[in-house]
């Protein structure tokens, strides 16, 4: 007796469930839709493509710096000139 009135909300409550289901799912499925939800927003695409370039650059560097030595040296030096002496501690 108490079984039929849960039987029928649960076939109600289960073919909503169904409708609401593939409702959701063709709304997802929308060419437009779906990438717009899957892809990166704008401004992490320019920083992707700020990043990739500096890379880029700073890869050839290295490679010009490993390929000539006296490059090398030079650019060590002014690095070296660059950094401030310690200062000395006072005893």
């Amino acid at each position: 007796r108490d079984s039929e009135p849960k039987a029928i909300g649960f076939y109600l409550v289960r073919a909503v469930q169904d409708k609401l289901q593939f409702e959701l799912l063709n709304a997802l499925n929308q060419k437009d839709r779906l990438s717009e939800l899957l892809g990166e927003p704008p401004h992490i695409m320019e920083e992707r493509k700020t990043l990739t370039g500096q890379l880029q650059v700073l890869q050839k560097a290295s490679a010009v710096l490993t390929r000539d030595p006296t490059l090398a040296a030079i650019a060590l030096q002014a690095e070296d000139e660059e950094q401030p002496s310690p200062a000395a501690s006072p005893s």
